[in-house]
C-alpha cells in the first residue's frame, strides 16, 4: 500500500481517507507542543500534558492503530 505512493500523494490520501487518524495526530501534536488556540490561552504543565497524552494514546486500539501508524508515516 505504501510502496507505490509518492510523498505528496501520501499526505493527500492521509488527509482525505484517514481523517479520524489525521485529527488524532494533530491533537497529539498540539498537546505535545502545548499549542493554544482561540480563547484557550491556559498553558498546561508538563504533568497535565503527560496525562492528556496518556489519555490520547489509550484511544489507540487494534481497529485503528494501522490507520494512525500509516498516517503518521506520511506526515
Amino acid at each position: 500500500m505504501i510502496k507505490n505512493v509518492q510523498r505528496g500523494e501520501g499526505i493527500e490520501i492521509t488527509m482525505n481517507c484517514n481523517t479520524e487518524a489525521f485529527d488524532w495526530i494533530i491533537s497529539v501534536v498540539k498537546l505535545k507542543t502545548n499549542y493554544r488556540d482561540g480563547d484557550n490561552t491556559e498553558v498546561l504543565t508538563q504533568a497535565q500534558i503527560d496525562a492528556e497524552l496518556a489519555y490520547k494514546f489509550q484511544e489507540v486500539n487494534a481497529v485503528n492503530c494501522l490507520n494512525k501508524l500509516v498516517t503518521s508515516y506520511f506526515l
